[in-house]
């Protein structure tokens, strides 16, 4: 199946941003990744809704000709994982992420299926009775993939959650960096290390991309990087001076807030529950400081 057949089989929102490598948008926002190979489809992500997951597997299959046979989570969010079970291959991600998602269990499905019980009965149904695929092959590192032609290089990032990857295809030179990058739009960081965060987003910034798939927002390149490294040290920088104040996480929290807000746009409807999302996240960082601090005083005084 030539390139124009392929753009002509695929359905809205389905992208090829390098020959072989398709980019989809879920309900919920999230990207979702294929990476075509002589061997099979290398899948970067699976939808939470279980119809949308069915839906992608069998787009790729129309569009491709092929089926998958890895998929990878670039996280252990709801959002990157649950859909696993619906594209019958092994699962590839961190060792951080199976140790999430063994917990997986039945009350994490319950209270799953209860967000969609009145607004969505059989999604939530669906939920409740699923079969959660934990990763059937780990790594701490990095793990390569070298299928036919194609090589792809799964990278340990950190970050975003202690367990955020990269994935990386290096003859089309795009990244699918998971929720590590989010463009135009505020990250979530109440569960990762924002220190570790900027190292990982220099280290993306060194590499050779031309394409950068983020975990939410646009397709775009490598110059989404700076806005949100630009985000992270300022945070940072804010929480310290904060900190150094004497002023309480919900003080910092507070007043940190009205600084960054408008660093990224905002949907009227977001309100109030963007800025508790910000504040959550800016109490993390306050943590993260409060822990560097004090270990510099311990230094400080052992010297």
């Amino acid at each position: 199946m030539n390139s124009v057949s392929r753009r002509t089989a695929m359905e809205p929102g389905m992208r090829e941003v390098a020959p072989g490598v398709y980019v989809k948008r879920d309900s919920r926002g999230t990207n979702l990744g294929a990476i075509v190979t002589s061997m099979g489809i290398v899948v970067v992500d699976t939808p939470m809704i279980p119809r949308e997951a069915r839906a992608w597997r069998a787009e790729l299959e129309a569009v491709t000709g092929k089926k998958p046979i890895y998929v990878i989570n670039t996280d252990h969010h709801k959002g990157h994982a649950l859909g696993n079970v619906f594209f019958g291959a092994p699962a590839i991600a961190h060792m951080v992420a199976w140790k999430h998602m063994r917990g997986y269990g039945d009350n994490f499905k319950q209270r799953l299926a209860d967000r969609y019980r009145d607004k969505d009965p059989e999604t939530a149904r669906e939920l409740l009775h699923l079969d959660i695929q934990l990763p059937e092959l780990t790594f701490e590192e990095r793990m390569t993939l070298y299928l036919g032609d194609t090589v792809v290089d799964i990278i340990y990032a950190g970050g975003h959650t202690p367990a955020s990857s990269i994935v990386y295809v290096p003859r089309a030179r795009v990244v699918f960096a998971g929720d590590l990058v989010v463009c135009n739009m505020h990250p979530f960081m109440a569960q990762g290390s924002s220190g570790e965060w900027v190292r990982a987003l220099e280290q993306l910034k060194s590499m050779p991309i031309d394409v950068l798939v983020p975990g939410h927002g646009e397709v775009c390149d490598k110059q989404v990087i700076d806005p949100l490294l630009d985000y992270l040290r300022v945070a940072r920088e804010l929480i310290r001076q904060e900190y150094l104040a004497g002023r309480s996480k919900s003080e910092a929290a507070r007043n940190v807030l009205t600084k960054i807000i408008g660093f990224f746009p905002r949907k009227p409807s977001a309100g109030v529950k963007l800025e508790a999302k910000i504040k959550s996240g800016l109490g993390h960082v306050y943590d993260e400081i409060r822990r560097e601090e004090e270990q510099k005083a311990a230094s400080r005084a052992t010297a």
